[in-house]
């Protein structure tokens, strides 16, 4: 029963999400900045005929010393 749950579950979320992988992308943008030793952020923005989709990331290089979470 937890199986069938799970994949009821998997196959709505994917029914739901919006298919990017099939747009094609109009423009991209890059953004990078460090923030501090071993912290980088970044900014990705993709723009499609639907819309625009932005992702942040915060990257974090847990081996160098100074970074401690």
């Amino acid at each position: 029963m937890k199986k069938k749950l799970a994949a009821l579950t998997i196959a709505a979320v994917m029914g739901l999400t919006p298919l990017t992988a099939f747009a094609a992308a109009i423009d991209e943008s890059r953004y990078e900045i460090a923030l501090s030793q071993g912290i980088n952020f970044k900014k990705l923005s993709t723009f499609y005929e639907w819309g625009v989709q932005q992702v942040n990331i915060l990257e974090l290089d847990m081996k160098n010393p100074a970074v401690k979470l």
